[in-house]
């Protein structure tokens, strides 16, 4: 609803059961389409876990034998920019809970981010008092030299907003904007 008729919502999402359910809850959709695989770095098969639906959070790649899982089986993983249609560049927004391999994610996707310039929400650890979160400092050191800064963002009735780690949040994510589009936070934070 938020990209209107003109925008594309693209949707990745490995888990058979969860993607059913995608597909069908998005059919009024038009403009809203389901990836039945992985984003990750190349295209490529990999072994998926799956939990029951009550965990079904901590599905994903790769298998953990030590833990009963619902069950486990092959997924088809692609890129972000093989998988796109013309008509769904450039990239605006990505999104991005990948259950840690959200760094795949990002290297299969750098032409995207080197030409489109993408804001980032990514899936790290959750924030402690202490340090620069590892996934967090992966991230950055990635995408530091292409542009990009971090943010760290809450949101309590008014949205906060501050350079990576100025703050503790009370979730996971972590955003990335880059230099050239660094501007368009003004019209974010006074809204």
């Amino acid at each position: 609803m938020l990209v209107g008729r003109e925008g594309r919502v693209v949707s990745f999402e490995p888990q058979e059961q969860i993607a059913g359910w995608t597909v069908k809850n998005l059919q009024r959709f038009p403009q809203a389409r389901v990836i039945k695989a992985a984003a990750g770095q190349s295209k490529a098969k990999a072994a998926f876990s799956e939990y029951e639906i009550a965990r079904s959070a901590f599905s994903g790649q790769g298998t953990n034998l030590n833990e009963r899982v619902g069950r486990q089986y092959e997924i088809e993983v692609t890129t972000i920019g093989e998988a796109l249609l013309k008509d769904e560049r450039p990239v605006d927004f990505i999104k991005c809970d990948a259950e840690g391999t959200e760094m795949a994610v990002l290297r299969g996707a750098v032409d995207i981010l080197s030409k489109d310039k993408p804001f980032l929400v990514l899936e790290a650890e959750m924030p402690n008092d202490s340090e620069l979160r590892p996934r967090v400092r992966e991230f950055a050191e990635l995408l530091g030299p292409m542009g990009y800064q971090g943010l760290s963002f809450d949101y309590d009735g008014k949205l906060k907003l501050a350079p990576v780690s100025s703050f503790v949040e009370g979730h996971a994510n972590v955003a990335f904007i880059h230099s050239s589009k660094a501007h368009r936070l003004t019209s974010i934070v006074h809204e």
